[in-house]
């Protein structure tokens, strides 16, 4: 687990991201697993906050439908709005973060959740779903690129994400790295598999910053893949 300056130095440096957007700005990203594509992703930063929005048709007998709906806003507080059907999971979500610790106001999931949530020790410093993914997939500069360990938190599970490994290219670089299960998972989420392989590919801009064109992640379906419109 990264030390907790480096946990607490996290969402410092997403909302300096944000506050330094001149206006809103939306990516779009197709969602493919194989050879199929399954939805796609939008998510839209403004000045102090971000939107995320997942819609995927499912593929029959694989999986089924995914809605992702979840907003972040505000600085300290911040605040963050899910609504979301997994597939596997139906959820309401409510948490504000103030002094870099989260408080959940609301939280309702269908089926209920089983497991005991983190101790509040352990989410402090914690990034909401959709920050962390800002974080991820937002413009960088090449000498902060794959240099990022963060703690996420949803209301109910703690995780861990790392991208640490690089690859530099003609014209951009990768970062490779996992998605890591911690807390709040149920033993069986947990037998079943804890870590994820992730990559995630960012092309030289014009100005020689670097913009995430795509991201692979391991899931319990196979590969998914993230390309930008």
């Amino acid at each position: 687990m990264i030390g907790t300056g480096r946990r607490r130095l996290a969402p410092v440096l997403l909302m300096a991201t944000l506050a330094s957007a001149a206006r809103a700005e939306t990516l779009l990203y197709d969602v493919s697993l194989g050879s199929l594509r399954v939805g796609v992703l939008e998510l839209t930063t403004g000045a102090d906050s971000a939107r995320l929005s997942i819609q995927s048709a499912g593929l029959a007998g694989l999986m089924r439908a995914v809605r992702f709906e979840a907003e972040v806003s505000g600085t300290d507080p911040r605040h963050y709005e899910e609504q979301a059907d997994t597939g596997r999971r139906i959820s309401q979500v409510r948490i504000e973060w103030q002094n870099d610790r989260p408080q959940v106001l609301h939280y309702a999931a269908t089926p209920p959740e089983t497991a005991p949530p983190p101790d509040a020790g352990a989410t402090r410093g914690t990034l909401d779903p959709v920050s962390a993914l800002v974080a991820v997939l937002g413009d960088t500069r090449k000498d902060d690129a794959c240099r990022l360990s963060l703690h996420l938190f949803d209301g109910q599970r703690l995780s861990r994400l790392d991208l640490t490994g690089r690859d530099d290219t003609p014209g951009g670089l990768s970062c490779t790295g996992a998605f890591t299960r911690l807390q709040g998972y149920r033993p069986e989420d947990m037998a079943e598999r804890r870590r994820f392989a992730l990559r995630v590919t960012y092309l030289t801009g014009e100005t020689g910053g670097l913009m995430a064109s795509g991201a692979e992640v391991q899931t319990l379906y196979g590969k998914l893949r993230l390309k930008r419109r």
